[in-house]
């Protein structure tokens, strides 16, 4: 079993929660991430409530079978990771991350067309 560490939210604690592992060779060493105390003003984000739900869904399925991602914590901290079939075809998941990147990009272009980057 693979030890992961999971936050409590809106302490600096963490709780230790197991999962199995992915087989042999396992992914890196379990993060231990501490979840800084909330911002006043800074709730719940609906959208990502959502496809948070939808992500859960699809993997409960087996729709979803690997899975790169990141995410943003309070106080601009944040977290990445892979999972599945990302954690064993990692230029695969490196694809994946170079897509998103692409995104990101076009989206940055869209808000702000006078910017050069």
């Amino acid at each position: 079993m693979d030890n992961t560490m999971i936050p409590n939210r809106g302490t600096s604690s963490a709780r230790r929660v197991t999962s199995p592992k992915a087989g042999p060779k396992s992914a890196p060493k379990p993060l231990l991430l501490a979840w800084p105390r909330p911002i006043k003003g800074v709730g719940v984000q609906p959208d990502v409530v959502e496809i948070c739900k939808t992500l859960l869904h699809g993997a409960e399925n087996g729709e979803i079978v690997g899975l790169v991602f990141g995410a943003v914590l309070q106080r601009q901290r944040f977290v990445t990771d892979i999972a599945g079939t990302c954690a064993r075809h990692l230029t695969h998941a490196r694809g994946i991350v170079r897509a998103l990147d692409d995104r990101l990009r076009l989206d940055f272009n869209e808000r702000y067309p006078d910017e050069d980057r």
